[in-house]
């Protein structure tokens, strides 16, 4: 099996990443694995061609919804380019789960999706980065510093403890 990755989009340790997984899946005994690495622009359109048949992708999300952790991977034309089909997610969860403007009243909806996505297994998160903010105790507003796309929103932050 080879592992795809690109070397130059999501910062130098990508190669440390995944050196360190494919010698966790062939210390397995279960895989024989080699690591390739490739330009994000030979990557990229390698991937969507689908001449990789596992490959490693970052995601950051748009918007803090769940809709934006499930539809760039499975609804029509995504993100992935997947030839994986699940009518219904496509065609019938999805469709659904946007039609509830309380978020969170989606959530059975969304149980469903990632019941389905746990059996089938067409994308496989493997980590997830954190960011931290840091502050003094005489700063407010720091719980709305980092938005959803990780940006540094320096203007949320104040003086005091109001």
């Amino acid at each position: 099996m080879t592992l795809n990755y690109t070397t130059d989009h999501y910062g130098a340790e990508t190669a440390q990443e995944f050196a360190a997984l494919g010698k966790q899946l062939t210390a397995s005994e279960l895989f024989d694995v080699t690591v390739k690495g490739a330009e994000w622009s030979t990557f990229r359109t390698a991937q969507k061609r689908g001449d990789y048949a596992v490959y490693g992708l970052g995601w950051f999300p748009d918007y803090p919804d769940p809709d934006n952790y499930i539809a760039p991977f499975l609804d029509s034309d995504n993100f992935l380019n997947t030839p994986y089909v699940n009518k219904v997610v496509r065609d019938q969860l999805i469709p659904r789960s946007r039609r509830q403007a309380d978020r969170t009243a989606a959530a059975p909806v969304y149980a469903q999706i990632q019941k389905i996505v746990a059996e089938d297994v067409p994308v496989l998160p493997l980590w997830q980065g954190k960011q931290y903010v840091a502050a003094r105790n005489d700063l407010n507003g720091v719980e709305y510093a980092l938005n959803t796309s990780s940006d540094l929103l320096l203007w949320e932050l104040g003086r005091g403890t109001a």
